[in-house]
This record gives C-alpha cells, sequence and structure tokens, in this order.
C-alpha cells in the first residue's frame, strides 16, 4: 500500500500553500463561525481532491494559483457538503 505522503512528494510546497489558502478561506470575524471553522482544520483528512488536482496540473506543466483555487474550491465544496450531511 502506498502512503499518502509518498504521493503527495512531489508537490509539498503547492500542497502547503493550497493549506494556507485554506485556512484563509475560513477565516471569519464571526466567533462562532470562527469556532466551526477551527473544528473543520482540526480534522485533517487525507486531503485526496486537493492533491489529485495538483498531481495533475503538474502532470501538465506548471501549478499555479488558480490550480491553487481550483483545489481549495474543490475542498470548501467537499467539506460544506459533509458539514451539511452532518446538521440535516
Amino acid at each position: 500500500m502506498v502512503s499518502i505522503s509518498k504521493i503527495s512528494k512531489p508537490i509539498q510546497q503547492e500542497l502547503s500553500e493550497f493549506r494556507n489558502l485554506f485556512e484563509l478561506s475560513l477565516r471569519s470575524d464571526n466567533p462562532l463561525l470562527q469556532r466551526i471553522s477551527d473544528h473543520i482544520l482540526a480534522k485533517k483528512g487525507k486531503m485526496m481532491r486537493p492533491i489529485l488536482i495538483l498531481l495533475m496540473a503538474r502532470l501538465h506543466g506548471k501549478i499555479e494559483k488558480p490550480t491553487l483555487y481550483t483545489a481549495v474550491s474543490l475542498e470548501l465544496l467537499h467539506t460544506a457538503s459533509l458539514v451539511h450531511d452532518d446538521v440535516v
């Protein structure tokens, strides 16, 4: 079995940039929303969706800002669906 760290090794720098953008996108001035965001960020997932997006971009050339924003958007959508499922 191949580990996630081995798969994501070629994109470590970009994955770090992704994490920073993802955390930034979940920041809020509202204390309740920030508590929820902190809870979401504390649950470190495998990050398969962003890893796959970044690896595909690397395969086809250079990883640029639009690629990172796409990865963040997809992860936000996935996170929203999880929160929705938990609430409903």
